[in-house]
């Protein structure tokens, strides 16, 4: 018969002994994989969606350089208004590095501690895993495209005026002024390079509104005014003063 203080013993080895033979198989299986792709990467693991399955690092680098040519063909677009411009990955500063891109996925199941790595090696054999490109990004390149591009949308603010052209009232309005944020834009360029992928980088455009924009209203009132007879009279008038002036 079972005493009452010998239970919570047999409950507490059982634990004990199960969660070592957990352990003891999890390490026996993330050991013994590593040791069958010894020099290889897992299976189902591929990079920006090419496979590279099974190849060493150095032949995995040369199928990448071999198969994702984005940087070069590639186009990305940027749009403002009715202006538009398209430039390759490389020309806006951007290099791919196919031999890190390959470590990256011989990594992949192999860090991240024992259950990182186990978890990463059944998630690619079981449902793939993509692993993300390593590119290099030259801003400084990008800067200048974007001060380019800049250099069409960039506006100063202009204040609405009146003016006189002889007897003629001429009203000019004002502008709203714009500013290319580059580097807001730096941002959404660097996320959209890291997805390989073609595709439109909004340009961060600010605003900034002048104080008067529209004086039409007003220049109709002078108008008005310069279209009727003006008559000049001297104030406190007395008798031999010259009378009004009709001008």
């Amino acid at each position: 018969m079972t005493s009452n203080h010998s239970l919570p013993r047999q409950i507490l080895a059982t634990l004990v002994g199960g969660f070592s033979l957990f352990l003891t198989v999890t390490i026996t299986w993330t050991l013994g994989y590593q040791l069958l792709y010894a020099g290889r990467i897992f299976p189902g693991v591929s990079v920006a969606g090419v496979d590279v399955s099974g190849l060493s690092i150095n032949d995995a680098a040369l199928r990448l350089s071999q198969t994702l040519s984005f940087p070069n063909t590639g186009k990305i677009l940027f749009r403002a208004g009715d202006n538009l411009w398209v430039a390759s990955p490389a020309e806006l500063g951007m290099v791919f590095d196919p031999t890190a891109s390959a470590l990256a996925a011989y990594r992949y199941g192999r860090s991240g501690g024992l259950f990182g790595a186990l978890s990463g090696q059944v998630s690619a054999r079981g449902l793939g895993s993509d692993v993300a490109p390593v590119i290099i990004f030259d801003q400084r390149v990008a800067y200048t495209y974007l001060q380019n591009i800049g250099v069409v949308v960039n506006q100063p603010v202009v204040e609405a005026s009146l003016h006189l052209e002889g007897t003629n009232v001429v009203a000019q309005p004002g502008q709203v002024g714009r500013v290319l944020n580059l580097d807001a834009t730096l941002i959404y360029l660097g996320a959209q390079l890291q997805t390989f992928r073609d595709g439109e980088v909004p340009l961060v455009i600010q605003e900034a509104a002048p104080k008067l924009l529209d004086v039409s209203s007003q220049a109709e009132a002078a108008r008005r005014i310069l279209s009727q007879p003006l008559t000049i009279s001297l104030p406190n008038y007395r008798s031999g003063d010259p009378g009004p002036v009709d001008l």
